[in-house]
């Protein structure tokens, strides 16, 4: 194996053939592909480090990049669970003392 045909993990600094990595989705850095996993709405593959979740589906993994941190609680809350308007996520929407009862 040439010394072109390996590179560095961004995650654990080991050598890493191009057989047995890939690129992290949000910063394109080479992983191994140990630490890489698929996001579960956009299949994209990110590392551990920019992996999150969603304050109403934690079990799901998302890429960083396809949350927003909600100013209220601080959570993270996906695309479908984040409220444009208000700009909270849907459990602190739901909850706005402001809000007139239906």
């Amino acid at each position: 194996m040439g010394v072109d045909e390996v590179a560095q993990c961004a995650s654990c600094g080991r050598s890493v053939c191009t057989e047995h990595q890939a690129v992290c989705a949000v910063d394109g850095e080479i992983q191994c592909s140990r630490h890489l996993r698929r996001a579960d709405g956009s299949g994209r593959l990110v590392c551990e480090g920019h992996r999150a979740t969603c304050v109403a589906e934690p079990e799901a993994v998302f890429a960083s990049d396809e949350v927003s941190a909600c100013p209220v609680c601080g959570k993270t809350a996906c695309a479908q669970h984040f409220v444009l308007e208000s700009g909270r996520c849907v459990t602190c929407a739901g909850s706005d003392p402001r809000r007139p009862e239906v």
